[in-house]
């Protein structure tokens, strides 16, 4: 339960990962980064942290896509008589 990294508020295991350009990190969050630790992001909470452990599962949008054929407007099953 403790070996991969979680969202500190849904404790979700599908994540990304941010970067310091376009996220301003408090203090200590930076010196964490310095020390080695990985930026992780919660794409359903869109939390932004970070942890020494390693992550389980990247997030892909991919994988959360609908794969049910989108139906033709007016019903029609594509069949003529």
């Amino acid at each position: 339960m403790l070996k991969y990294a979680r969202c500190p508020k849904c404790y979700r295991l599908e994540l990304s990962t941010w970067s310091e350009q376009y996220y301003h990190a408090p203090a200590l969050i930076t010196m964490q980064l310095r020390m080695g630790a990985t930026p992780y992001r919660c794409e359903f909470c869109r939390c932004n942290f970070v942890s020494f452990r390693p992550c389980k599962e990247r997030f892909s949008w991919r994988k959360h896509r609908s794969s049910k054929p989108i139906a033709e407007p007016g019903g029609s099953t594509g069949s003529s008589l």
